[in-house]
């Protein structure tokens, strides 16, 4: 964003005009999902989805950190736990950065889920 001037010369005479543009960034968000509580002895697969983040021309770096991590680019992540058991409880967290692109600066944003 910034002013843009237009400056218009018509026979010695000058006339400026100002134009504000204000570019405001898209609302991205980050979303773990399922859910609740899991059972030990299901399989349970955990996915982050980014949204938001489409018409950015960005990288976006997801990982999931708990119990578990992996880590990966693009606008969904899953985390596969396979066949519970008790040390797959915890707090997971995905944290997703949105950089490059269009943007001069990182937007990173979280979601946490307790798998209990």
């Amino acid at each position: 964003g910034g002013v843009y001037r237009c400056r218009v010369t018509i026979g010695g005479a000058t006339v400026d005009r100002d134009i504000t543009v204000t570019v405001q960034v898209p609302d991205v968000t980050v979303l773990i999902t399922p859910t609740g509580s899991a059972v030990v002895g299901m399989s349970y697969t955990l996915t982050c989805t980014v949204s938001g983040a489409d018409n950015l021309g960005a990288i976006i770096s997801i990982g999931f950190s708990g119990p578990s991590t992996t880590s990966g680019t693009g606008t969904s992540l899953q985390l596969p736990l396979g066949t519970l058991n008790l040390n797959d409880a915890g707090e997971y967290t995905c944290t997703a950065t949105v950089s490059s692109g269009l943007l001069t600066n990182n937007i990173v944003r979280t979601d946490t889920e307790e798998v209990n």
